[in-house]
């Protein structure tokens, strides 16, 4: 950090806040000066020759690679890396920008997807015969589950499964749709897996809005003892306008996929137009989302019923999709309240504990309850998933997904 922090200046920039994660063996930098967002090829920045070198070699290998247009950021953190590399001996630092998490369309899946509604509708509980599976079963026990979500709604039915590490459920005035979503994901894994304890920590704000940087420090909390799980799904995703995973989430991934199985949603932009009827760069069908399509993390994806073939709102089985587990309609635990399900609604929805949804979030979270109550029979998780991944849970309606 102390070197790039050194060739700053040269740029015409400065730091004016930083913040270290060891575990994540990386820093923050928030930056102030012309080359985060001005052109440095322009005559009137005041930079030396040498650096405005830097920065138009930079844009031309940017251009050369072909894609979307670079952004003035994207064209500085280039040139800075070409010039450590220059300096010493082709090493390049490793950097990158701290992306946003928001609540887009599609992405992250907390907005759901596809027909027949991207927004969560009341729903009545559900008996136990129409759960599937008996809750008075040991099925699950022993077995921590990891939920990294937004902030969990104290449902009565989730009395006595789960260890809350967040400050609490405090709505600070009228509920969206994605205060009941950790709840929702929650309710799923009990359902295959009632006996589990869930580890909640939540990395998402009640509006399902957090920056890279935070999302990735959050995760980091179940490298601590007390909070390491078995399994950790995780209802949440985003893409980038170059195709490329975000640093801090790829590095996040590194340091837990030793410690926990990793699951992720893979999306619900399936019905979004193909790569070559959109500009560059743009959100498409076949988009790849992260951290779904980083290595070493299980990428689940929607399927509209138990015989695994894909609903209309997940992308098309792609390389990187690895299983798909039912994602529409389905039915689960959700906040007890009044909610204002879209920006247009006049008065909000009440619902009473329970709701129906679709997305990619719900197949994941399927996933996990499926690897709980399997590791909980004296399999470990890692060896549930892999035998999953084998075709060995297509009875409980979790497919392979095999890309053409």
């Amino acid at each position: 950090m102390r070197s790039v922090i050194h060739e700053l200046p040269d740029f015409g920039v400065k730091v004016t806040e930083s913040q270290e994660d060891l575990r994540l063996g990386l820093a923050r930098l928030k930056l102030d000066g012309a080359a985060a967002t001005t052109e440095l090829a322009s005559a009137d920045v005041p930079v030396g020759d040498n650096v405005r070198a830097y920065w138009t070699g930079a844009l031309k290998s940017i251009h050369a690679l072909g894609g979307p247009e670079p952004t003035n950021l994207d064209v500085f953190l280039e040139a800075l890396r070409s010039r450590f590399a220059g300096l010493d001996g082709g090493w390049r630092p490793t950097i990158g920008k701290n992306r946003d998490f928001w609540d887009i369309e599609g992405l992250p899946y907390i907005s759901g997807g596809g027909s027949p509604s991207k927004v969560p509708e009341p729903a009545e509980q559900p008996t136990p015969t129409q759960r599937g599976y008996d809750t008075s079963a040991p099925l699950g026990a022993g077995i921590r589950v990891g939920i990294a979500d937004t902030p969990i709604f104290p449902s009565p039915a989730l009395a006595g499964h789960y260890v809350d590490y967040g400050t609490g459920f405090d709505p600070d005035g009228k509920l969206g749709p994605a205060a009941g979503h950790a709840t929702f994901i929650a309710g799923l894994v009990l359902q295959r897996a009632p006996r589990a304890v869930l580890i909640v920590q939540p990395v998402l704000d009640m509006a399902a809005h957090r920056s890279s940087w935070d999302l990735a420090t959050g995760l980091m909390t179940f490298l601590d003892t007390d909070r390491r799980v078995d399994v950790l799904p995780l209802a949440f995703g985003t893409y980038s306008r170059d195709g490329r995973p975000p640093l801090v989430l790829t590095r996040a991934m590194e340091r837990l996929a030793p410690y926990t199985v990793v699951l992720a949603a893979a999306g619900n932009h399936g019905e979004e137009k193909e790569p070559e009827e959109v500009e560059p760069g743009q959100l498409s069908r076949r988009t790849a989302t992260y951290p779904a399509a980083i290595d070493g993390v299980c990428a689940v994806a929607a399927a509209k019923d138990y015989a695994g073939t894909l609903a209309s709102f997940t992308p098309p089985a792609l390389p990187w999709m690895q299983l798909a587990a039912p994602g529409q309609n389905v039915q689960s635990l959700y906040l007890d309240g009044n909610v204002l399900l879209r920006s247009t609604d006049t008065e909000p929805t009440p619902f009473k504990g329970w709701a129906r949804w679709s997305g990619s979030s719900f197949a994941v979270a399927t996933v996990a309850g499926e690897i709980a109550r399997r590791a909980s029979q004296g399999q470990p998780a890692r060896e549930a998933l892999n035998d999953i991944l084998a075709g060995n849970a297509e009875s409980a309606g979790i497919y392979p997904v095999h890309a053409p």
